[in-house]
Parts: C-alpha cells; sequence; structure tokens
C-alpha cells in the first residue's frame, strides 16, 4: 500500500471541497493507506472540540494521523488543549519531514 499526505488549508465555511477532501481522506484510509493529514492556515478550524465529525473520525483510525500547525493554531488564538482527540500540534519542521518522507502529497 501506498502513503499519502493530504495537505488542507480551508475551513468548512470556504466550500464543499474541504469535505469531499476529508472524504478522500477516508476513503484512502479504508482502502489499506497510510494517510497523514496535515491541517494548516484556516484548515486547523476543523481540529477543535466539535467542529468536524470527519476529523474525529480521520483521528481514530490507525493507519492515520492528524497533524494541525501550531503557527496556524496560534494565529487564530487556538491552544493545543482545544484540539479534538487525536490531532496533534506541530510546527513545519513535521511537515518538512513527511514531504521529504516520500508520501505522494496532495495539497487542497
Amino acid at each position: 500500500m501506498s502513503a499519502y499526505l493530504l495537505i488542507e488549508s480551508g475551513s468548512a465555511s470556504e466550500g464543499l471541497g474541504v469535505h469531499n477532501f476529508l472524504e478522500t481522506a477516508a476513503y484512502l484510509s479504508q482502502a489499506g493507506h497510510r494517510v497523514d493529514l496535515f491541517l494548516i492556515q484556516n484548515a486547523v478550524l476543523l481540529a477543535v472540540h466539535d467542529a468536524d465529525p470527519a476529523i474525529k473520525a480521520l483521528a481514530s483510525r490507525d493507519n492515520v494521523s492528524v497533524w494541525a500547525d501550531d503557527f496556524s493554531l496560534r494565529m487564530r488564538a487556538l491552544g493545543t488543549g482545544e484540539l479534538a482527540p487525536g490531532v496533534h500540534a506541530v510546527g513545519m519542521e513535521t511537515l518538512i519531514d513527511l514531504l521529504a518522507s516520500g508520501r505522494k502529497p496532495i495539497w487542497h
């Protein structure tokens, strides 16, 4: 199976494409692929408690990791304690490491 890095930068209020992208992450995971979902810019709003059930579902899967950019969180006055269970606040160095790891990147 393959490993994918999906990078989301928009919030749910920015269009249906965001939820379609999350469905793509779920589909890849269900197909047995490794999925890393990196939330950046307004997408970190998806990761706060009770914000988006799709994020909670993805974060609970064994083959999915959900990452939220810590700078984007700070710029939106969000703390790491406000993140949904299973979502990890990380710096851009994690995104760089994921990009360099050979995962197939898809940016939305």
